[in-house]
Parts: C-alpha cells; sequence; structure tokens
C-alpha cells in the first residue's frame, strides 16, 4: 500500500476531463492523434473499492478539510483511478494510480478560503459531501459544517469601503468591525456604529460591490457581528492614532458578548463618525465595570445582539445614515 496527498492552495473548482488522464499529445478522443473526436475520454469503471478513511465533521472557515482515501484496485491490471471530492459546489479531483490487486492510500484538501466561501460555492453551517470514484463501489458521502470566525478581510485591488458611510474601514482599526451573512459573505465597516446599523437594516445599504458576497446572498440573513473587544483598545497610542486594537484574530463573536450602548464615545475617543459607536466586552462584568465609570450609564445600556434592532440602536449611531 501506498500514500498519496494532495492539498491544494488553488480554490479553483476543477471541472471537465480530469487532469493526468490524457496522455500527451492526446485530445480527448481516445484515438490518440490529437484530433477532434466525439470519443469517450472517460476512465473505464475498475473493480475495487474506495473507502473514506477520515473527514472531519466540523471545520473553521479558512481552514483546508482533508479526506483521507483508501483506493482499492481488485483487478489484474494496474488501473488510473480518478478521484472525485465535491463540498458544497465546490470540486476537486485527481488521478491516483493504483497497481492490480493492490491499494493506494491518499489526501484530498478543500479549502475553505476566501474564493471558496465567500465568492465560491461553500457556506456556513451544514454542506453535503461526496467523494467518488471510478471503482465498482466507488461513492460515499456525508456533511460538514463550516464554523465561522473572525477572519483578514481581504478584497483584492480595492480600498475597503464602509457599505453604510462610505469611508475606508482601515482608518480606524481600534473600532472596524465585520458581519457575516449565513452563506458565508463577509461585510467590513469602519466602526462599530455603522455594523449595528447594517445588522438592523441590512437591505438598505448597497454592499454590491464587495467581493466577499456571493451575487445570490441574502441580506437580512445574518449569523454575527465580530467587534473588538474594548478591554483590548488601546484609546491612547504611542502613534498618536485614534485607537488601537490587537487585530482581526482577537475579535469577538457578539452572539456571546455584550454592547454598551454609549451615546457619548464621540466625546469620550476619537471615533470614525460623528455619531460615536457602542463599545463591546466578552464578558459581562467588564460591561458593567465600563458603565460604571459614567454617571450618564447604567446596567440598562448593556445589550446583546438579539435586543439591537428593540433599542432603535441604528438610529441612535446613524440616523443620518438610515434609508
Amino acid at each position: 500500500m501506498h500514500r498519496r496527498t494532495f492539498v491544494r492552495g488553488s480554490s479553483i473548482a476543477l471541472t471537465g476531463v480530469v487532469a493526468g488522464c490524457l496522455g500527451a499529445g492526446d485530445d480527448g478522443d481516445g484515438d490518440g492523434d490529437g484530433s477532434d473526436g466525439d470519443g469517450d475520454s472517460s476512465l473505464p469503471t475498475v473493480a475495487g473499492s474506495l473507502s473514506v478513511v477520515d473527514s472531519p465533521t466540523a471545520v473553521t472557515v479558512r481552514d483546508t478539510v482533508e479526506f483521507d482515501l483508501e483506493l482499492t484496485n481488485d483487478g489484474d491490471d494496474d488501473h488510473d483511478v480518478a478521484v472525485s471530492v465535491d463540498v458544497g459546489d465546490e470540486r476537486r479531483e485527481e488521478v491516483v494510480t493504483v497497481a492490480a490487486g493492490d491499494s493506494e492510500t491518499a489526501t484530498v484538501g478543500v479549502d475553505t478560503d476566501y474564493e471558496s466561501v465567500e465568492r465560491g460555492g461553500i457556506s456556513l453551517g451544514e454542506n453535503e459531501w461526496t467523494v467518488t470514484a471510478n471503482l465498482e463501489d466507488g461513492t460515499e458521502s456525508g456533511t460538514l459544517a463550516v464554523q465561522d470566525a473572525p477572519v483578514e478581510w481581504y478584497q483584492p485591488d480595492e480600498e475597503k469601503i464602509c457599505p453604510v458611510c462610505n469611508m475606508l474601514t482601515e482608518m480606524y482599526e481600534g473600532w472596524h468591525a465585520q458581519a457575516t451573512h449565513a452563506d458565508g459573505s463577509r461585510i467590513e465597516f469602519c466602526s462599530l456604529g455603522c455594523a449595528v446599523e447594517y445588522w438592523i437594516h441590512p437591505t438598505d445599504h448597497d454592499a454590491t460591490d464587495y467581493d466577499g458576497k456571493h451575487e445570490g446572498t441574502i441580506e437580512d440573513e445574518l449569523v454575527t457581528i465580530w467587534a473588538p473587544d474594548f478591554t483590548d483598545v488601546d484609546t491612547d497610542p504611542d502613534d498618536g492614532s485614534s485607537a488601537a486594537h490587537p487585530g482581526w484574530e482577537a475579535f469577538i463573536d457578539m452572539r456571546e458578548g455584550y454592547f454598551v450602548l454609549d451615546s457619548r464615545t464621540f466625546q469620550k475617543y476619537t471615533t470614525p463618525m460623528p455619531g460615536g459607536s457602542p463599545v463591546c466586552f466578552a464578558e459581562y462584568d467588564d460591561a458593567v465595570a465600563y458603565v460604571d465609570e459614567w454617571d450618564e450609564l447604567t446596567e440598562d445600556d448593556i445589550v446583546e445582539l438579539e435586543d439591537l434592532a428593540d433599542v432603535e440602536a441604528g438610529k441612535r449611531y446613524r440616523a443620518n445614515y438610515q434609508a
């Protein structure tokens, strides 16, 4: 038994003829003459079996899903075995040569990267996967849960523009935030105030120019806001900028965090917009400690993600940017 590993950095789905099935100068018509033809270029079905030895049931977005496979050739001749791995609408294809009466193990990787999730055919939540090979017993399937996480934003060759206020999002790193949609599309904002307004009124703000959105993204199917924990924000950094934060790796999932609806952050700190922004905390006790510092705040100003619409937080911070 031998082992092959195919873990690709590329996330472009392969379609059509399997790479490696055609010999040099072959055009796929089966006659080897390099001319166009109507012959069947697919590999024949081989006596044998496919076994998915190991596959994850869950993966964090941006990680690689690896399928460990065992391919067995029960025939009397060596054969090329074409393997296809489909996760959602993304496909990876490889060809493995298996000797007569022998087995090969192989690992095929599918990336849940920017091209596959934000722009491709894999979504957050449950995705169906299928592994097939040109073997008599050559199909297995299952499900894979892609879990959300904060990620480094990526928008090729363009500035990152906040869809609510049209400001550049990187100017105020201590305040910017992300929001994810159910299909994995991700939007970045200059500040939490804009993220809150988008969360409440997503269909009112044009984010169609973002490369990070599927063409069919349903704007109001939102999952969460990723935000900086205010306990990690330096409001007076040495470089003289408005505020500094450890970065996107330290963003917190606001499904599990707390907003403090401070209406005077624009007076207390240098914030991106005149309307200011709420401040966020991973721990409730840290939110309480913050409100205790200011006479105008009470624990009633501490809310969760599901409460934002009820307290009209968008109007509080971005009234001038509402439809």
